[in-house]
């Protein structure tokens, strides 16, 4: 699923864990299997607000509580003054991170928010519209699900083909 040298260089990598206080569908269920595969070669410290959390699959791995707020405001406020202050990076696998996280990388699984409007709100449209952008420019590192979801951010956003890498579900 997942070559881990071309992600990881280190020992620890330190996860948005948003996804857990989220019912689980197909993009968290992307996101515990994910983790579930990094956790056999690397320490996976999952970070989350707190909230109850929705999905126990990840229990048995590091999960530290990030206290103030939750949402959209403990992923944009919150969660980045904790990484930057740590110096850490941080892994998001589910289309949204944290604008001002200064050393993050993004899983983006599609742009059906663009490309199937009337499937979202607008609230969601006009924050993922806002924010995805943003996002795609400042990470790291880009992954997405397929080729062709690929190529959609490449044309896009404009961003260097390198910098957006094919991550295969299971």
């Amino acid at each position: 699923m997942v070559d881990n040298e071309n992600i990881i260089k280190g020992k620890e990598i330190y996860i948005n864990g948003r996804f857990l206080t989220q019912q689980p569908t197909g993009v968290q269920r992307f996101a515990i299997d994910l983790v579930l595969e990094l956790s056999q070669e690397i320490n996976c410290v999952i970070l989350v607000p707190n909230l109850p959390l929705k999905d126990e699959s990840l229990s048995h791995l590091e999960i530290k509580i990030v206290k103030g707020g939750n949402g959209y405001f403990w992923e944009q406020l919150t969660l980045p003054l904790y990484v930057n202050k740590k110096g850490l990076t941080l892994l998001n696998l589910c289309n949204m991170a944290p604008v001002f996280a200064r050393n993050s990388w993004v899983t983006v699984h599609d742009l059906a928010f663009i490309k199937n409007k009337a499937w979202f709100s607008f609230t969601f449209r006009f924050i993922y519209n806002l924010l995805i952008p943003i996002i795609v420019k400042r990470s790291k590192k880009v992954f997405t699900v397929s080729k062709t979801v690929k190529q959609e951010i490449i044309d896009e956003y404009k961003v260097d083909p390198d910098k957006v890498e094919v991550v295969y579900n299971k």
